[in-house]
């Protein structure tokens, strides 16, 4: 092999070592690169990951915000509905009171309940009272009752007191005070079973 030849040999494994190399180096660097740009798209995606979570979290909280809003809303206006309509049906009922007073069942429901106190009283002195409004009946319930009956000095809308002194004992058959406990413990039923 002549000079040229061995030079022309060098020179070409030269070039193919020197190729090679760049091969090599160029594959390292587009693997380092690629690698780079891996990370960057993850660490964005995690970014935009969490970034989605804060906003749908504002959202959700935004959203039940609103429908919180709404609810107490919806719960103030079903209240006052209520209320009105609790209040019209007392109405009805003291109409309804106000007219069972007129009739002679009324005067058989106050006979009915203080023959209930004299039962309770047995034998103990009991003092029964009507109503300011009832004191036209007194003379009428005393006879029927078979028992003094006394009139009130207020009205208490309607029906009987028992007073028994010996016991420490009142007996209020008043509308008043069941028209108030009826209206404290009244609710309204209605909806879904469920709720």
């Amino acid at each position: 092999m002549t000079t040229e030849e061995k030079l022309q040999h060098f020179y070409k494994i030269s070039i193919e070592s020197a190729e090679a190399e760049a091969d090599k180096e160029l594959t390292a660097y587009k693997e380092g690169l690629e690698r780079i740009f891996q990370g960057h798209k993850d660490e964005r995606v995690r970014q935009a990951e969490a970034e989605l979570k804060v906003e749908t979290e504002s959202a959700r909280r935004q959203m039940n915000k609103v429908l919180s809003a709404e609810q107490l809303q919806v719960k103030r206006i079903l209240s006052e509905r209520h209320n009105a309509l609790k209040a019209k049906l007392f109405e009805e009922v003291e109409k309804s009171l106000a007219d069972f007073k007129q009739r002679l069942e009324y005067q058989d429901y106050l006979v009915q309940k203080c023959n209930e106190a004299l039962q309770f009283a047995d034998g103990d002195e009991v003092r029964l009272l009507l109503s300011a409004e009832d004191a036209e009946l007194v003379e009428t319930i005393s006879q029927r009752a078979g028992h003094p009956v006394e009139c009130a000095e207020k009205s208490f809308g309607g029906g009987v007191k028992a007073l028994i002194p010996a016991r420490n004992v009142l007996m209020d058959y008043s509308f008043q005070t069941l028209l108030e406990t009826e209206r404290e413990a009244f609710t309204f039923k209605g909806g879904h079973p469920h709720e």
